[in-house]
């Protein structure tokens, strides 16, 4: 009966630590905030990074600018 309590111990144990091992994963990259300078402003929700990297804000419904071409 000792036996299988350690058993039954151990396993709880071992479950245990699994789980706040899995709950208490550190976050990606992806996730950190990033510091950027806005290079250019295309309309109320688009600019261009001094990267070159082209970002559109959710959740904002702007007009468009009309583009020459």
């Amino acid at each position: 009966m000792v036996r299988r309590s350690r058993f039954q111990m151990a396993v709880a144990l071992g479950a245990a630590l699994w789980w706040t091992c899995c709950a208490i994963q550190m976050p990606d990259a992806a996730g950190l905030p990033k510091v950027a300078r806005v290079k250019l402003v295309l309309d109320g929700d688009s600019i261009v990074l001094d990267s070159g990297e082209h970002i559109r804000y959710l959740g904002i419904d702007a007009p468009e600018l009309p583009h020459g071409g």
